[in-house]
């Protein structure tokens, strides 16, 4: 029998989490050591360096690898465990007062500063916008507002031009996007790590509460509460340890599962909001793992991926997952 393998495994802390790193839950045959930063930084680090066997990463970018002759990337498949949403793109969202913009209805020809146009987050706001509201991508200005070096996209080296007819800004200069937003560059912006907001004279917060019905709203419209982040893990160690897949995925699930008991704000996807509601709209299991349960959602952001012309068509899902939890 194997010995237990120990994967050296970066991701973002969530409640989720918790108890497979306090070893409260453990992998069978399969150890985590683990390292903690947030997305942004850290995925530019995995598409850039390639360092860890598993790990947190962007949905759309992990799509967006697959089209790609870089040998890395080429290395890497999906594990179906999704323990994020994407609420930043609400909870940290800022408005012009002088805008107009009361809701995303009103969206349509406004101009929009966003971390990363191709994040995963960017992606499921687009879907939002069309399937719920009408509104195109095209029908947005959109500047990247992180630098160069901060961009997922640059550091696959295809940061350009997508060819869609999507009004698109490079802020290649690294202005301050506090500066930019105040100057009236954007009518409504995302903040992020690297690229701060904040409240000021004349801009507010958007407020997570509309955010929360945005999701609402699209669950109804498509069947789908967004996922944000998948794990990825190297294909490296799967040649001989064909359980190894099955026996991650459960220690994730478990782990999930215990969180669930031990605090109850980890069942929330927007934790400062209406737990009642949230439970009422959301379900008592919003974080699903598996394929099955994701399925759709996997589907909708190739399609906006496809739609945005970060790739070129669409793309089979199955081949891209680990081929022992396909079946999940």
């Amino acid at each position: 029998m194997a010995a237990s393998l120990k994967l050296s495994t970066a991701f973002e802390r969530n409640l989720r989490l918790e108890p497979l790193i306090d070893g409260s839950v453990k992998g069978k045959d399969v150890e985590f050591d683990w390292d903690f930063s947030e997305p942004g930084g850290m995925f530019v680090r995995h598409l850039s360096k390639n360092e860890f066997d598993a790990f947190e990463f962007s949905l759309s970018h992990y799509f967006c690898t697959r089209n790609l002759p870089n040998p890395a990337y080429a290395g890497w498949t999906l594990m179906p465990i999704f323990t994020t949403k994407p609420i930043f793109m609400f909870r940290d969202l800022y408005v012009r007062e002088d805008s107009g913009i009361r809701s995303l209805a009103d969206l349509k020809g406004k101009r929009f500063g966003i971390p990363d146009f191709s994040m995963t987050a960017g992606i499921w706001f687009r879907i939002i916008l069309r399937t719920v509201y009408g509104i195109e991508g095209k029908d947005i200005t959109w500047t990247n507002v992180r630098p160069p070096e901060r961009r997922q996209m640059h550091a696959m080296g295809v940061d350009h031009e997508t060819g869609s007819g999507i009004p698109l800004i490079n802020n290649d200069k690294g202005e301050d996007p506090q500066l930019m937003m105040e100057r009236g560059d954007f009518d409504i912006a995302i903040s992020a790590a690297g690229t701060d907001l904040k409240e000021a004279p004349g801009i507010r917060l958007f407020g997570q509460e509309r955010g929360m019905e945005a999701f609402h709203a699209l669950q109804q419209k498509t069947g789908v509460l967004p996922v944000n982040h998948g794990m990825v893990i190297q294909k490296k160690f799967l040649a001989d340890r064909q359980g190894l897949p099955r026996d991650i995925y459960d220690a994730f699930l478990r782990s999930k599962e215990a969180a669930y008991q031990r605090e109850p704000r980890s069942r929330l996807v927007f934790p400062q909001l209406d737990p009642a509601r949230q439970r009422e709209w959301f379900g008592d299991d919003p974080f699903k793992f598996g394929l099955r349960a994701n399925r759709r959602a996997l589907e909708l952001i190739i399609e906006q991926l496809v739609i945005d012309g970060m790739i070129p068509k669409a793309l089979d899902i199955d081949p891209l997952i680990a081929e022992a939890v396909r079946d999940t």
